[in-house]
């Protein structure tokens, strides 16, 4: 899934809890977000008949990413950032 949003008057987003059912998320940030909760993501693709490490959260755009919560026995894929700044 691809996310790609912008702000004006220095406004910002809140998302509660991010789910990512076995893909990726790209998130072209243009304006600061912050993702409050668990980011959570599942292993079984019932389609391809395969496990899946969960998804990849691809970070990109000039924007900061603020992940406000304790992800580490939910969150199972990897990160990637292409610009600015990811502060857990």
């Amino acid at each position: 899934a691809m996310l790609t949003y912008n702000t004006g008057n220095a406004y910002s987003l809140q998302f509660t809890n991010l789910l990512m059912d076995g893909r990726d998320a790209y998130m072209t940030a243009n304006a600061n977000l912050t993702i409050a909760g668990a980011i959570t993501s599942t292993d079984n693709n019932a389609t391809l008949g395969t496990k899946l490490a969960g998804g990849t959260l691809v970070k990109q755009g000039g924007g900061n990413l603020f992940i406000n919560g304790d992800n580490t026995s939910t969150f199972r894929g990897g990160t990637v950032i292409t610009a600015g700044t990811i502060f857990f």
